[in-house]
């Protein structure tokens, strides 16, 4: 969202020629469904609604990376002025990410990061340190003995790989707490075969 109305002020405060102009954001969400990503897109798009000069295309992936990478390629097609991505997975996203960045079109990543540093901006929270309190809040339940299973988002999904290596930071220096295992989580409706 600061980074939506960055854009839009820097629209607002183009040149008068460039008044004129219509611009293009693209948004591919990994997925929409949740309530976190609906009241996201709530919001750009009541601060778009005061900018009668940019056209919003949203696309949801709805948790399939294939299906977004798809939808990545067709915004960049569309010649949009910026595109923001929330990558679903990481690997199957990376590269085709670089190639839209190689031609050019700026890039913000939303939420998750891809394995390069081919964009433009990172609008996200430090996830290793929420991982961190994480641990340190369990490390507290536990009084620093005991066992416990921890159970995280999609394995190639970078803000669930870092709380994972921020809980275990905090865990692995605790002999008296053991971690069994992780379980993937692939809300919603999740259901442990």
């Amino acid at each position: 969202l600061f980074f939506l109305l960055s854009i839009l002020f820097y629209i607002s405060c183009s040149s008068p020629h460039q008044k004129d102009k219509k611009f293009k954001i693209g948004f591919s969400q990994c997925q929409g469904g949740d309530d976190w990503r609906k009241t996201m897109l709530a919001e750009m798009k009541r601060e778009l609604s005061f900018h009668d000069n940019v056209e919003f295309i949203y696309r949801d992936a709805e948790a399939d990376s294939k299906k977004q990478l798809e939808q990545i390629e067709e915004l960049a097609r569309l010649n949009v002025d910026v595109l923001i991505i929330s990558p679903n997975e990481i690997q199957p996203l990376s590269s085709g990410i670089e190639k839209v960045y190689d031609t050019g079109i700026p890039v913000v990543l939303v939420d998750r990061g891809i394995n390069s540093k081919k964009y433009t901006a990172f609008i996200g929270a430090s996830n290793f340190e929420v991982g961190q309190n994480a641990g340190r809040y369990a490390v507290s339940l536990l009084k620093g003995k005991g066992t416990l299973i921890e159970v995280m988002g999609l394995s190639d999904a970078s803000p669930f790989i870092d709380r994972h290596k921020g809980f275990m930071d905090i865990i692995s220096q605790q002999p008296g707490i053991i971690c069994l295992e992780k379980l993937e989580d692939h809300s919603p409706g999740y259901q442990q075969k």
